[in-house]
C-alpha cells in the first residue's frame, strides 16, 4: 500500500525549521505540505517545490483542507494518508529506537510499515492514531501492546483511508479530528490506538496555524453543522485559551485491548 505523509499548514512558513523540517526531509515515505495560495510564496522559501501543494483557496477551514488532501491522495494513487500536524517536532519509540529524540524519520517509516498490513487485511479498519510520548513510554514498560485501544478518537497524529477524508468538507471549520472519528464510526469503520511510537509536538507555542483564528467561534460553527448527523453532540469547557471543545461522549465507544 502507498502512503502519503500530509501536513496541512497555515501562516507558519518560518517556524517549520523548529518542527517538521527537523525530521521530515529524511523520511523514505512520500510527504507533502499543503498550504493556502496566500502563503504559498513564503513556504517556497523553506519547502522544496516537489513537496509543496497549493490547495487553491484561502481561509476555507480545516475541513476543506482535509477533503482536498483526500482527493489529492486518491487522484495520485495513495492508499493511506498519514496526517501530521505542522507543530510536530518528531517521534520517539522504545520499540523502534531507544526512546530518545533524534531518530524520528526512521521511527515513522518503520511504524508505517508496521501498520500497513493491518489496513491491507481489514477493509473496516479506518484509521490508526498515535500516542503522545508520555503514554507511549508507559506502554513500553507495561503491556507493550501494538494496539492499546479500539475506537479511540483521532488527535496527535494518525493514518487514515483517504476516502474517509471525503466525508468532511468546508463546513467543518475546526475539530476535523472529531468529525473524522464520528463519520468513520457512522460509515462502518473502526479506529485503533497504536502503542509503539509517541508523537512529539509544540502545541500552542508557535505563531500561525489556528492561533491566528477564533477557535471558539469555529468550534461553535462546526458543532452546528455536525449536529445534522450527530444531534447529541454538544460542547464542554476546557482549560485552554480557546475555552471550549466538542463533547462526543454520547457517541464515544473506546475500549481497551
Amino acid at each position: 500500500m502507498k502512503v502519503l505523509i500530509s501536513i496541512p499548514s497555515k501562516a507558519r512558513p518560518y517556524d517549520l525549521q523548529k518542527t517538521i523540517l527537523k525530521w521530515l526531509p529524511q523520511v523514505k515515505t512520500d510527504w507533502k505540505v499543503f498550504v493556502e495560495p496566500q502563503d504559498y510564496k513564503h513556504y517556497k522559501l523553506t519547502i522544496p517545490n516537489e513537496n509543496l501543494v497549493n490547495i487553491g483557496q484561502d481561509n476555507m477551514g480545516i475541513g476543506y483542507v482535509m477533503h482536498f488532501i483526500g482527493r489529492y491522495a486518491i487522484e495520485n494513487g495513495y492508499d493511506l494518508v498519514c496526517r501530521v500536524d505542522d507543530d510536530c517536532s518528531g517521534f520517539i519509540s522504545k520499540h523502534f529506537g531507544d526512546g530518545k529524540s533524534g531518530q524520528s524519520a526512521e521511527i515513522i517509516d518503520k511504524a508505517l510499515n508496521d501498520i500497513l498490513p493491518d489496513f491491507r487485511n481489514d477493509k473496516h479498519l479506518g484509521a490508526v492514531r498515535f500516542l503522545d510520548p508520555k503514554n507511549h513510554l508507559w506502554e513500553s514498560i507495561g503491556k507493550k501492546r501494538k494496539y492499546t485501544h479500539r475506537n479511540c478518537e483521532l488527535f496527535h497524529g494518525w493514518i487514515i483511508r483517504p476516502e474517509i477524508l471525503l466525508f468532511i468538507n468546508d463546513n467543518v471549520k475546526h475539530n476535523d479530528d472529531v468529525a473524522l472519528y464520528l463519520y468513520s464510526l457512522k460509515n462502518g469503520y473502526y479506529t485503533l490506538l497504536y502503542g509503539r511510537i509517541g508523537v512529539q509536538f509544540k502545541d500552542g507555542t508557535n505563531k500561525g496555524g489556528f492561533q491566528v483564528l477564533d477557535r471558539t467561534a469555529l468550534t461553535k460553527q462546526t458543532l452546528e453543522y455536525l449536529r445534522k448527523d450527530f444531534p447529541k453532540l454538544t460542547t464542554k469547557p476546557i482549560d485552554r485559551w480557546y475555552k471550549i471543545d466538542l463533547d462526543i461522549s454520547a457517541y464515544a465507544c473506546k475500549s481497551a485491548l
